[in-house]
């Protein structure tokens, strides 16, 4: 089964505390199971930006009812050594936020935050990550949200 909505995400995370603003992003939804676990895929579309970074459309968050979730995009900035750092969160059909993910790599302190460092501004970086939630809402998730700076 596949359909189409559009995926709330937001840019701007800044110092430690998160100022929230609405940005435009599309965003298709798949929906799956593989080896009897079922997913839910979120893949923006277009690109989103924030400060100097950009993360470029196809960037996507899998998640599964077992509790895990990925994802993969590509990453740059114009500027050197920045670092696209990004938070996510599961949302239901009225786009209130269920849960956040959790980052595995446990590589920042806070293990809310996936962050991909941008040493070089003529290079793309494959950005993945691994990351865990409360498993008990994945049929209550509808839409995804994001939270990013640079």
């Amino acid at each position: 089964m596949r359909f189409s909505l559009t995926v709330a995400a937001v840019a701007a995370i800044t110092g430690s505390s998160l100022a929230a603003a609405p940005a435009e992003a599309a965003g298709t939804v798949t929906v799956g199971a593989t080896a009897g676990v079922a997913w839910k895929s979120y893949t923006w579309e277009h690109d989103l930006h924030a400060g100097d970074c950009t993360l470029f459309g196809g960037a996507t968050w899998t998640i599964r009812a077992d509790g895990t979730a990925s994802f993969q995009g590509t990453v740059t900035s114009s500027d050197r050594n920045d670092a696209w750092l990004m938070r996510a969160f599961l949302k239901n059909s009225s786009n209130v936020s269920l849960v956040p993910l959790y980052n595995q790599a446990h590589d920042v302190a806070d293990w809310k935050v996936f962050a991909q460092n941008l040493p070089d501004p003529r290079l793309r970086y494959d950005f993945s990550r691994s990351a865990s939630y409360d498993k008990r809402v994945f049929d209550q998730v509808s839409t995804m949200g994001l939270l990013n700076d640079c």
